[in-house]
């Protein structure tokens, strides 16, 4: 998804869900997905979040709640973006079952879904860090 490729250099967009990503299919050929509600979206260099504001967002990874919103970072993001990609693969919801037609890709996933995905933090963000 390029857009959160460009987004993460700038901010964060923290409410990453099932409802804010939108699918369109244009004559069978092209498919464009459309990120939106921005109502939580965190500036990189901003220190506006308060220390004890409380966690908001659906697809939270569930670490958030023991370092708090204000330590949200692109880790989470990818936490929430993983679980979309699983919904888009297998049309199940986190929990209810993981993609696994593929082991590559399932591997992937879990990764994403690790308490510690510090491996794709270090991947999202690239040379731009």
């Amino acid at each position: 998804m390029p857009s959160f490729t460009f987004m993460r250099r700038e901010f964060l967009h923290r409410d990453i869900s099932y409802h804010n990503i939108l699918i369109h299919h244009f004559d069978q050929m092209w498919t464009v997905l459309k990120i939106s509600d921005f109502g939580l979206v965190k500036i990189l260099e901003s220190s506006l979040t308060s220390k004890d504001s409380s966690v908001k967002g659906s697809l939270n990874d569930p670490d958030l709640t023991k370092v708090g919103f204000a330590s949200y970072e692109v880790r989470h993001e990818i936490y929430a973006l993983t679980q979309i990609v699983n919904f888009i693969l297998c049309g199940k919801k986190h929990g209810n079952g993981l993609y696994s037609e593929s082991q590559a890709v399932k591997g992937f996933l879990l990764k994403g879904l690790a308490a510690n995905n510090s491996v794709f933090t270090n991947l999202a963000l690239g040379p731009n860090k």
